[in-house]
């Protein structure tokens, strides 16, 4: 019985198509995929490269401590400013958004995928020394394009959305 069932070739080049097919459809999936995920690297670099640049716009600020000197009385004869360190500040938003812009637009250079939505802006901890950079860029799919991107990938038009952030936290150096 195995020997017949081994030997019978009857429905092999239909059941051989069916796998091609089948191939096909995940490498063309798979080939979508990876350039999406290509496009998302090069979109993360970009934001990595534009929250740095904002960030090394930061002003080095002193951090005060006063002691007030008194004489032998106890009035008050004069106030000494110490610096105790030193904390970096973006101090200008607008100037910061116009640096971070042009390092995105510097490591951009891919034109198969249009950023479609990006936003820098300050982040405010104790000081104002971080800046965040995100942006987002829709992927036109192949295989996607067609009826497989409503089932898949909930993508009516064939474009995957691809978003990626970087932040970065300006630091001075410690002075003497």
């Amino acid at each position: 019985m195995v020997r017949r069932i081994l030997r019978d070739e009857a429905g092999a080049a239909v059941i051989t198509l069916y796998m091609a097919m089948l191939l096909l459809v995940f490498g063309v999936l798979a080939c979508d995929y990876a350039r999406a995920f290509a496009v998302r690297s090069r979109l993360q670099t970009a934001c990595d490269a534009a929250s740095l640049a904002a960030a090394m716009t930061a002003a080095p600020v002193p951090e005060y401590s006063y002691t007030v000197i008194r004489d032998g009385s106890g009035q008050v004869v004069a106030v000494q400013e110490n610096i105790d360190g030193w904390h970096a500040e973006i101090r200008d938003p607008a100037a910061a958004r116009l640096v971070a812009d042009g390092a995105f637009q510097k490591n951009t250079g891919f034109a198969e995928a249009p950023v479609t939505d990006r936003e820098g802006e300050v982040v405010w901890r104790a000081y104002p020394d971080r800046y965040r950079y995100a942006a987002r860029a829709d992927v036109k799919m192949f295989l996607l394009g067609g009826p497989l991107a409503r089932w898949i990938a909930g993508a009516p038009d064939g474009r995957l959305p691809v978003a990626a952030g970087g932040t970065a936290q300006a630091v001075v150096e410690e002075r003497p």
